[in-house]
């Protein structure tokens, strides 16, 4: 039995049910349609990090463009050998960094690899990862175009 880690979504699937079951609800299609990121929850981090530590949500936005695609190589190579924990740890690094910034898709994508890392089915993941892969393009092009002063894209 698997537990529940503090940072995980309230939202996130239970961990008793296969990751298999949740592969439709991510497909290329919809995650097209689903903005990159939940401006709702990156504003709300916004305000609440502008009171304590003005500075730490711009520093934030670029560790996150900047260390996920050395996660995502580590995803890569997890895979090719076959190594499901450091896959599944990796997995939830990255699903919990995108949560916390309203990459929704990207932490859904996570989610469903943390668990095949988890369960050691990584039959499928490739195909994951490679959508995983596309979906933190789209982020990183929203974070890309923010202005550090206001924390909102671009117009």
């Amino acid at each position: 039995m698997c537990t529940n880690r503090s940072d995980d979504n309230p939202t996130d699937t239970p961990s008793d049910q296969p990751a298999e079951s949740h592969h439709k609800k991510t497909s290329d299609d919809e995650s097209a349609a689903v903005p990159a990121v939940d401006m709702e929850v990156l504003e709300k981090l916004r305000r609440e990090l502008a009171e304590v530590a003005p500075g730490l949500f711009e520093d934030l936005i670029n560790y996150y463009v900047t260390n996920t695609p050395s996660l995502l190589a580590t995803l890569r190579a997890a895979l090719a050998q076959g190594d499901a924990v450091t896959f599944s740890n990796t997995a939830h690094q990255l699903k919990s960094n995108s949560a916390r910034l309203g990459a929704v898709t990207c932490r859904s994508l996570g989610q469903e690899l943390e668990l095949m890392g988890r369960n050691g089915a990584l039959d499928g993941a490739a195909e994951r990862l490679t959508m995983l892969e596309a979906e933190y393009e789209r982020v990183r092009e929203v974070f890309e175009g923010f202005q550090p002063a206001t924390g909102k894209p671009s117009a």
